[in-house]
């Protein structure tokens, strides 16, 4: 686990954690730095990337809560894993979700099915489907993301019958709008002449800690990213 904040150094920022300014990181260890969980809580366990790096571990636990490790490196996260694993977990998932493929979890799991029989609602198979592929609430840059689907936004009542509601699945987000579409295309052009740069569509993706955090923000002031704009913005 990597330092955030010291009583000796009041601003310290781990080169891991540069999204955490020092008034957020204080007030979450107020909170309380040494926590315990149970074994038998446990009940889920994936592997996660923390800034593009495979060194993290996402603990889940039997009331809904869950926990994001970062240990820095894969060795040590691995060793991690394989002490978590030794130990007697009486509620943990016996399909080894923590070692699985997207597409085997999905398929072990039945979610997919569970959803096709109404089971669950749309929202819960969408936020579960979050979860599998790697996505957490314990990461901006890999926050939870939904489909944006609907087109029509001037009807008053949508028809869901009409395939004039939906926009066209078969296209991304980014190359819906024809001028957007042609700027991008010039830029991938240009870049695939310069042998320095590697040509891309989209310089930055479409859910990042910026995005998020200006979302959070908007949340109302319960939320303890409210921190960042004191830290950013203070009062004069």
């Amino acid at each position: 686990m990597n330092r955030v904040y010291s009583e000796e150094d009041d601003t310290h920022i781990s080169a891991r954690n540069v999204y955490q300014l020092p008034s957020l990181a204080k007030y979450r260890l107020s909170l309380g730095a040494d926590r315990t969980i149970a074994l038998n809580d446990i009940t889920r366990i994936y592997r996660r990337r923390y800034l593009l790096q495979r060194t993290a571990l996402e603990i889940f636990l039997q009331d809904g809560r869950n926990f994001f490790f970062d240990f820095g490196s894969k060795t040590e996260r691995n060793a991690v894993l394989r002490r978590i694993l030794q130990l007697p977990l009486k509620n943990f998932n016996s399909i080894k979700l923590y070692s699985s493929k997207v597409s085997k979890v999905l398929q072990r799991t039945g979610i997919t099915e569970r959803w096709k029989n109404r089971e669950i609602s749309n929202f819960e198979y969408l936020m579960e489907l979050n979860t599998i592929s790697g996505r957490t609430y314990n990461d901006l840059n890999q926050y939870h993301i939904f489909p944006w689907i609907i087109q029509d936004w001037d009807s008053d009542v949508l028809d869901l019958s009409n395939p004039l509601t939906y926009r066209d699945l078969t296209k991304p987000i980014g190359a819906l709008n024809p001028e957007r579409l042609e700027s991008i295309l010039q830029r991938y052009n240009s870049l695939s002449k310069d042998s320095e740069v590697k040509p891309f569509h989209y310089g930055s993706h479409y859910s990042n800690a910026g995005i998020v955090i200006s979302y959070l923000l908007r949340l109302g002031n319960t939320s303890s990213f409210t921190f960042i704009i004191w830290e950013l913005f203070p009062k004069t």
